[in-house]
């Protein structure tokens, strides 16, 4: 084969009433090499030349077709490549074992197809093509199931009226999905007990707890240059913190507070531990705690920070809290 490009095969016709040359009796627009227009780019989507191109009447599966194609590639050089793929698949065929064959010649011989129609998945059903007037049991099985519809089948089961405890519409449910609280919808479910939680304080502390025991924050190791050691961070929001303070010029250094500080609830002594520990270039430190801001109406996080801010205090520091506006999430 020539390594040139490729000759174009058809050309456009610019000229109007131009009528396809294949009997459609549509306008043509292209012109082929054999000299004919046609009103498409390919023969094979024409109206009266499609259905040639379609099945056992395609061209190219006619008898004789495929030797006259055979001819034409005899003195064609195809790439070591093809060769080599062509040799294996060659030698794969000559070589293949007996049982092999036996098991094509089994599977998709003429005679293995027409009984995998009767015996495989295509098995035909015992009734068939039969009615009541041809078989004793479908008759005796029609006479049971006469009126046997609602109430009186088998499968009936008795439904409950009941309204949706949002909106007030009514539904049909069996008895064993009625709960305490029955809705049409999920969204009407979301909005009844988002009100019900912010009406009621205590059941959504509770909600929150049951959060946060299940939620898993980002954790992970900080390199920083300043301290040249790596910090471990428990949540993003403090990975976002060691990210700006590796950046200010004022920090000297800066590290985990490694103390605990003891706080009152409920005339309990409990004990927490501070984030940061930031040391300036002027001498001065600072005790910062990163928090979210959805944090800072609880009342065990609020005798968190007036624990820390007692304790900076006498140390001499100053305390700071910071939220997304601090790390610059808004």
């Amino acid at each position: 084969m020539s390594s040139g490009r490729r000759k174009n095969r058809m050309s456009l016709i610019l000229e109007a009433d131009v009528i396809c040359d294949y009997g459609c009796g549509q306008q043509a627009y292209y012109r082929f090499k054999n000299g004919k227009v046609c009103c498409c780019k390919k023969l094979q989507k024409c109206p009266t030349q499609r259905d040639l191109f379609r099945g056992d009447k395609n061209p190219a599966k006619r008898p004789g077709v495929g030797e006259k194609i055979s001819e034409k590639l005899k003195g064609c050089q195809f790439s070591e490549n093809h060769r080599k793929n062509m040799s294996i698949s060659a030698e794969i065929r000559a070589n293949r074992p007996e049982h092999k064959i036996r098991f094509q010649e089994l599977m998709f011989s003429s005679e293995a197809k027409k009984k995998r129609k009767i015996t495989s998945k295509g098995r035909k059903s015992w009734n068939k093509n039969l009615t009541k007037k041809d078989h004793s049991g479908i008759a005796s099985y029609s006479e049971k199931m006469i009126g046997q519809v609602g109430e009186k089948s088998r499968s009936w089961k008795l439904k409950i009226e009941i309204r949706c405890d949002w909106c007030g519409k009514l539904m049909k449910r069996l008895p064993c999905h009625v709960k305490e609280t029955n809705f049409c919808c999920r969204n009407h479910r979301d909005i009844y007990h988002s009100n019900r939680l912010r009406n009621d304080p205590d059941r959504f502390e509770r909600a929150i707890k049951a959060t946060l025991a299940h939620k898993v924050y980002k954790q992970g190791h900080f390199y920083s240059v300043k301290n040249n050691k790596d910090l471990y961070y428990q949540s993003s929001y403090e990975f976002v913190a060691f990210e700006i303070l590796e950046q200010l010029s004022k920090v000297r250094s800066y590290d985990r507070a490694n103390f605990r500080i003891p706080y009152m609830i409920n005339n309990e002594i409990h004990y927490t531990v501070p984030d940061i520990l930031i040391t300036y270039t002027d001498g001065t430190k600072e005790l910062i705690e990163v928090k979210a801001k959805w944090f800072l109406h609880d009342e065990k996080t609020n005798a968190k920070f007036w624990a820390m801010n007692d304790y900076a205090a006498t140390q001499g520091w100053d305390f700071n809290v910071w939220t997304e506006k601090e790390l610059g999430l808004n």
